[in-house]
């Protein structure tokens, strides 16, 4: 897919065949950061200040989009949850 949104520069993506925790990736430059869709907390990476702040915006205000995007686009994951 990976491409959502991209919001005053911040690339916001989701990828298949991807990992848990559920999480999208967020870049601006140079800059990338995985967050978790469950709490916005950082998974790994870091973005300038005011970009986290619209990342972690972003999901907050789309949590069950997210989600449920997250788990389309990886199927393996929630069955191997089961």
């Amino acid at each position: 897919m990976p491409t959502i949104t991209i919001l005053d520069g911040v690339k916001i993506e989701c990828f298949s065949a991807d990992h848990h925790p559920p999480h999208i990736h967020a870049s601006y430059g140079e800059h990338e950061v995985l967050l978790k869709i469950e709490n916005g907390d950082t998974y790994r990476g870091s973005l300038p200040g005011n970009k986290m702040k619209i990342a972690k915006s972003y999901i907050k205000e789309n949590k069950d989009k997210l989600s449920h995007l997250f788990e389309k686009l990886n199927p393996q994951l929630s069955r191997n949850e089961k």
